[in-house]
């Protein structure tokens, strides 16, 4: 049984909030090979594509090649669903991803017993309480080493800063190495400039505290 719960294919109920390629997208179904993620604008690093989620408290994150992308037509904007392959993933994600998958496979074995009895389900996925929470990139500077982390919790870490997952891969390498360089004053303002990106996803960064 766990082997064909690793194999299966799972749709997930409620898609994941992730970063794929740099751009905010959401993961609709997911297998031990790879994700089929749902995005308004086209992956461009389809070779290298990093992806990164939280599943109920357990980060998933991996290197993933594009096998397809599919033009949908179901709403006034144009959207896109891609096939990505995992090419490289750590140990940890693996496991997390195994869990996603089985807890998917649980529930729709649960619900089919419960349907064959004629008991009416509702059961929804109480394993993923915050699926519906915005997620955030942490990133912090331990030792002269930065760590990133996907987190839903938008507060500022000690040392480092926390921004919105979807944050373009250019401007956070600059916050990095200015937050690097800075002294105590200018990191609390580049932490601040993160907290405003959090609370106002349009507003512009500005270039005073670029090295």
């Amino acid at each position: 049984m766990t082997s064909q719960r690793h194999n299966a294919r799972v749709t997930l109920r409620d898609p994941i909030l992730a970063s794929a390629c740099g751009e905010s997208v959401r993961v609709v179904d997911a297998s031990v090979h790879g994700v089929r993620v749902a995005h308004q604008h086209l992956l461009t690093d389809r070779d290298r594509c990093s992806i990164a989620f939280d599943w109920n408290g357990r980060e998933i994150e991996f290197v993933g090649r594009v096998r397809w992308t599919r033009l949908q037509r179901d709403g006034s904007a144009p959207s896109y669903q891609s096939g990505l392959e995992i090419s490289a993933i750590d140990d940890r994600s693996t496991t997390a991803l195994h869990k996603l998958i089985e807890s998917h496979v649980q529930r729709a074995l649960e619900e089919q017993k419960a349907n064959a009895r004629g008991i009416a389900t509702d059961i929804g996925d109480r394993t993923q309480p915050m699926l519906r929470a915005r997620l955030y990139a942490r990133h912090e500077l331990v030792d002269g080493i930065w760590r990133k982390s996907m987190t839903n919790d938008a507060k500022q870490p000690p040392a480092g800063f926390t921004v919105p997952v979807d944050e373009r891969p250019d401007q956070v390498d600059l916050l990095r190495a200015a937050y690097a360089a800075a002294d105590a004053s200018l990191r609390g303002m580049i932490r601040k400039i993160a907290e405003i990106s959090i609370a106002d996803p349009d507003a512009t960064w500005p270039n005073r505290f670029i090295p």
